[in-house]
């Protein structure tokens, strides 16, 4: 299978399915998984975008990603005065604005550029964060979406992000809080379902037949060529940090919304969806009302680290000035013992030269008599 991963749409019987074409909107906070479920998906035979962005040291097998839908969407935050990494709330209002209108008109045209046959998916944990224009957006095009909520554990997304971005612990934490909570409140109402990072890692089998029974995905059937490109794609090496559920509940740095979401999403991940809106509703609505405090404390801690950070640079760009001056005295040492053996070979040369017959300056006493 090519990696477009095209397939004829068919049911369970094999009759070719015909109606309302589906688009499969994968997302969640940045690091849980989304682009792995993104390249299984397209290889169990959902189209994808073709200006995928390229693999980065951060993410080695590709992001799966469309490079024109994330410079969408972080344009978008640009003129909101926001940003994809950034833990302040993103006002409700700014979906009312040119900006956002904007936006909504970008992704329309996206959708309408994306291969036309059988389902298509779509992948940017951004859109997490701006559901509502994507709502106005699916609703200009035949498209019926799906959305797919990769949900991983917090305490693995913080360390993640630490390794990669230098981002503390507080502000990762918030980060995923605001993710979530707008991936769940924005796909309400849409076919969706939750699915854990770290069992899709464990068995990519049973969770991309969750994903394609909750969304009735009209895919043809697993074969073996798709079963070993996936094998082959998906390694335990592909999650770097790992905890189990429990260990939410002891760092002492967790806030408790924190703890609470991810217990709720954690069980929506198998199909336990009672309560679930009730209890992100509450986080939300304590969240809105001390969360300037808490992007007060996070902002101070941040910027305590990027100042170490910056302190570090400096230090590290001091370091390499001073190896670099360190070569070049070396080179310069290097040259002058090359000079200096360079006049010694020639000086022995010289005496070597002299030291035939009259060579020392005496005269012979025979040809002087003569």
């Amino acid at each position: 299978m090519g990696e477009m991963g095209r397939a004829e749409p068919v049911n369970a019987a094999g009759a070719v399915i015909s109606g309302r074409r589906q688009v499969v909107i994968v997302t969640s906070m940045h690091r849980s998984g989304t682009s792995a479920c993104a390249r299984v998906l397209n290889l169990r035979g959902l189209s994808i975008a073709s200006d995928l962005m390229s693999p980065g040291p951060d993410n080695e097998r590709g992001f799966w990603e469309s490079r024109s839908l994330a410079d969408y969407h972080d344009r978008f935050f640009a003129s909101v005065d926001h940003a994809h990494d950034s833990a302040r709330s993103l006002s409700p209002g700014v979906f009312s604005t040119a900006a956002a209108e904007r936006l909504e008109h970008r992704l329309e045209k996206h959708l309408r550029s994306l291969p036309e046959d059988g389902p298509v998916l779509v992948k940017d944990p951004r859109i997490s964060l701006v559901m509502p224009a994507w709502l106005k957006a699916l609703d200009k095009v035949d498209l019926e979406p799906f959305v797919v909520v990769m949900v991983r554990n917090p305490l693995e997304v913080a360390a993640s992000l630490d390794r990669r971005n230098r981002f503390s612990f507080e502000r990762s934490c918030l980060l995923w809080l605001r993710y979530m909570l707008g991936a769940e409140r924005g796909s309400r109402g849409m076919k969706r379902v939750f699915v854990s990072y770290s069992d899709f890692l464990d068995d990519w089998r049973a969770q991309t037949a969750r994903v394609i029974e909750g969304g009735g995905l009209a895919v043809s059937g697993l074969n073996q060529q798709m079963e070993e490109e996936c094998d082959a794609f998906l390694t335990r090496s592909l999650q770097h940090h790992r905890e189990d559920d429990e260990s939410i509940h002891e760092d002492a740095r967790v806030i408790p919304w924190v703890a609470t979401v991810y217990d709720a999403l954690r069980r929506a991940t198998r199909d336990d969806l009672d309560g679930l809106e009730e209890v992100l509703d509450q986080v939300e609505r304590d969240l809105a009302a001390s969360g300037n405090i808490l992007e007060a404390q996070v902002a101070r801690v941040d910027s305590r680290i990027f100042d170490f950070v910056n302190k570090e640079k400096v230090l590290q760009d001091e370091v390499l000035s001073l190896r670099e001056q360190l070569g070049q005295q070396e080179q310069v040492s290097l040259r002058a013992e090359q000079e200096a053996k360079s006049l010694r070979d020639m000086i022995a040369a010289s005496e070597e030269g002299r030291g035939g017959p009259g060579a020392s300056g005496e005269r012979d006493p025979v040809a002087f008599s003569a």
